[in-house]
């Protein structure tokens, strides 16, 4: 299980190095507002 998850990370590390960097802190910073907007 713990091997399943370390690949799952190892995973989203390549797509964000592989990914605009601006781009996932723009969609990152867009979830967390919306978060923010439902929980207020």
């Amino acid at each position: 299980m713990a091997t399943g998850i370390l690949s799952a990370v190892s995973g989203d590390a390549a797509m964000l190095i592989a990914t605009d960097r601006l781009g996932y802190l723009e969609v990152a910073l867009t979830g967390a507002l919306e978060g923010l907007r439902r929980s207020v």
